[in-house]
């Protein structure tokens, strides 16, 4: 028998081009595969009509989000609020289809409560009130700092309310699925893991020569993991390299003063090559929700690979890195490491556990058991 469901995005799911959109767009491409009929809702702010989605999708419909000033509300958060549709309801009235929503961005339907007899899945990529307030307090800019601020503030009795309404939460992290299961009723909560573009893992034996960090450095956060990478680490003792688009100014600046070399908006394929020819892959986060999807790409293409908690989603990747919890002890990591070697042994285990948690076909059979 055919599936057939609804799924309702909080962008345009192509081009999968970062992190943010290989769980929204692989997943539709799993699905397809299993034999699921979709109907894709997608909110379009910048990317226009992708022809690429109809081969996988039965029907794509698309709705202009409402930014700026005719998108705000001080009483719903501003990602809700500029994706209120009038239209994208009419259309999910004209059948009793299961709907999968995806982020708390588009929740509001569920929010008010206007399906209450039908399966509403929500697509948990982020807890946003936590995500909020850590955007928050790595922030600079005034303006920004406030809004994140005012954002958080709002999310944390808008999700409460929403974790309520929807028939079943689907987590991208373990640890994000364990922080809801204490608030709300335990069997709503459903680990499913993030569906990637890595279909296998492509790790060089032996040693590198350098340590890397790499990420969007115009997100406030990156820059901040860079900067306090840089006034932390031991560059005696090791070389450390930064990668990512679109750093500041103040920040190629900073690197500059510290001797510690940028790679400046590098190509898809030669950020996959630092990162496989790196000898030790250092992931630093402030925020601890959802998952990092460069640490995925660091454990499927690099060496070893260092982190702090925040940034691993679950204690099943403490077996896959070594995590440190102050400068000390990220200096003790790297002094270890810079030598060693990495073998077959450590290449079939990181295997092993990558696909088997990451297979994207399983992961959306196990969706369509939840269906």
């Amino acid at each position: 028998m055919n599936k057939k469901l609804h799924i309702v995005c909080l962008d345009v799911p192509y081009p999968a081009d970062h992190g943010g959109m290989f769980d929204l767009f692989y997943k539709i491409v799993a699905l397809q595969k299993t034999g699921t009929e979709i109907i894709l809702h997608c909110f379009e702010y910048g990317k226009g009509k992708q022809d690429e989605l109809k081969k996988y999708c039965c029907e794509v419909h698309y709705y202009k989000r409402k930014t700026g000033l005719k998108g705000f509300s001080f009483s719903l958060p501003y990602i809700v609020s500029s994706r209120i549709n009038k239209q994208l309801f009419e259309r999910l009235q004209e059948d009793n289809l299961p709907i999968l929503l995806e982020g708390t961005h588009t929740t509001y339907l569920a929010y008010k409560n206007l399906f209450p007899d039908r399966t509403v899945l929500l697509r948990l990529h982020n807890i946003e009130q936590i995500y909020y307030h850590h955007l928050f307090k790595s922030e600079t800019s005034l303006i920004k700092k406030n809004y994140y601020r005012l954002e958080s503030r709002l999310l944390i009795k808008y999700e409460r309310t929403v974790f309520r309404k929807v028939s079943f939460i689907l987590p991208v992290s373990e640890k994000d699925a364990g922080k809801i299961s204490k608030e709300i009723q335990k069997g709503k909560v459903k680990y499913l893991p993030v569906f990637l573009p890595f279909g296998e893992v492509n790790i060089l034996q032996g040693i590198g020569e350098y340590c890397l960090y790499h990420g969007n450095l115009s997100v406030a956060e990156n820059d901040k993991a860079v900067r306090w990478l840089a006034n932390n680490i031991d560059k005696n003792s090791v070389k450390l390299i930064i990668a990512g688009k679109n750093a500041s100014a103040s920040l190629k600046t900073f690197l500059k003063n510290n001797k510690i070399s940028l790679i400046a908006n590098p190509s898809n394929d030669e950020m996959n090559h630092l990162i496989q020819n790196a000898q030790i892959n250092i992931v630093l986060s402030f925020n601890d929700t959802g998952i990092k999807i460069k640490l995925l790409n660091a454990l499927f293409h690099g060496r070893h690979c260092v982190v702090n908690e925040a940034s691993i989603p679950g204690k099943e990747f403490e077996s896959l890195c070594k995590v440190f919890a102050s400068p000390t002890q990220l200096n003790e990591i790297i002094s270890h490491l810079k030598n060693k070697s990495f073998n077959r042994e450590e290449i079939d285990a990181r295997t092993n556990f990558l696909l088997t948690h990451f297979d994207n076909e399983t992961n959306a059979e196990k969706l369509n058991a939840i269906l």
